[in-house]
């Protein structure tokens, strides 16, 4: 009771510390999801730390370019004559044009044509001497790399009627970035722009609309204001810090280049407990006392001073 009553009137000070993070610069893990370990604790709490630390993003800088065609919306079902077989698209970066290659070598019955201007593919057959009716269904996202909406089925094609896509073709299926984290946030402590429903779990710490960002353009966010993105985190100490990118459909991102993220901690302190002062000035007492024993000295009292300073000066007259 005396120790609450006592620390009240002591001065409260605020501690700040920003911390700009590389990828590149990462202990472990890919672009996509990488860990930078600490020497030391970032923050660890001591006698005179109060309060919960508080993290705030300040800056964010990503490269968006073509990303990974992953699971699960690398499936989809080609048709010959409505028989179907389950085509795999492998986990890789692409393009339009590694794309297109990618697709006439597994399937050289068809020939792909992008329409630049639209933005769209146009399928047809290889040989004009195939009679054969070949098509598309899709049951996953995978329907959006091809410019068609998602469950269409029996969209086919022959030698004298090519497909042509319905949607301009989507290779970046996002439109926002998710920049998530591994330190303990507290629940519900999220910021102001996540109030969407599909974010709800309390590790992300950015939502980055992509809006005109074009491929290969940088992303780039900040903060528009102080404390408007702070959360509030349940331990006082840090040890290393994990983050890791994903889309709105929780579906993981790889940039092909490095990023970076710039936070600002932010924790309370008091000033120095004058109990824990006085306990080192006895200390350092008690020390000279006993290197005075060892060594035999007998301390001079302030009289003792005086007197030799009086006996040198009338030594001198």
């Amino acid at each position: 009771m005396n120790n609450h009553i006592y620390n009240a009137s002591r001065e409260k000070l605020v501690k700040t510390q920003v911390m700009n993070l590389n990828s590149y610069n990462r202990t472990t893990g890919t672009t996509q999801n990488w860990t930078v370990d600490f020497a030391t604790n970032l923050i660890q709490s001591s006698a005179g730390f109060y309060d919960s630390i508080k993290i705030e993003p300040l800056q964010c800088v990503i490269s968006r370019s073509w990303y990974t065609i992953d699971t699960p919306d690398n499936v989809f079902i080609f048709t010959t004559n409505s028989f179907g077989s389950e085509i795999i698209i492998p986990p890789a970066f692409f393009n339009i044009q590694t794309f297109i290659q990618y697709l006439e070598n597994v399937l050289p019955v068809m020939t792909v044509t992008w329409i630049q201007l639209t933005n769209q593919f146009v399928f047809s057959v290889t040989d004009p001497s195939d009679t054969n009716t070949y098509g598309f269904d899709f049951d996953t996202q995978a329907c959006a790399l091809f410019g068609f909406d998602l469950f269409t089925n029996n969209l086919t094609f022959d030698v004298n009627n090519p497909l042509t896509s319905i949607h301009p073709v989507k290779m970046c299926l996002e439109s926002v970035l998710l920049v998530h984290t591994d330190l303990p946030l507290v629940s519900n402590s999220v910021i102001g722009n996540l109030t969407d429903t599909f974010v709800s779990e309390s590790n992300t710490l950015l939502k980055i609309p992509l809006g005109g960002v074009l491929p290969f353009d940088l992303c780039v966010w900040r903060s528009q204001g102080k404390h408007i993105y702070l959360y509030e985190l349940t331990e006082r100490c840090i040890q290393s810090i994990n983050f890791y990118l994903t889309d709105e459909f929780a579906r993981p991102i790889s940039p092909h280049f490095d990023w970076t993220i710039s936070l600002r901690l932010e924790y309370y302190t008091f000033d120095q407990d004058p109990q824990v002062d006085m306990k080192y000035t006895l200390k350092s007492i008690n020390d000279y006392l006993r290197y005075l024993a060892l060594h035999k000295i007998t301390p001079i009292s302030n009289n003792q001073k005086t007197t030799t300073k009086k006996i040198k000066n009338k030594d001198k007259e």
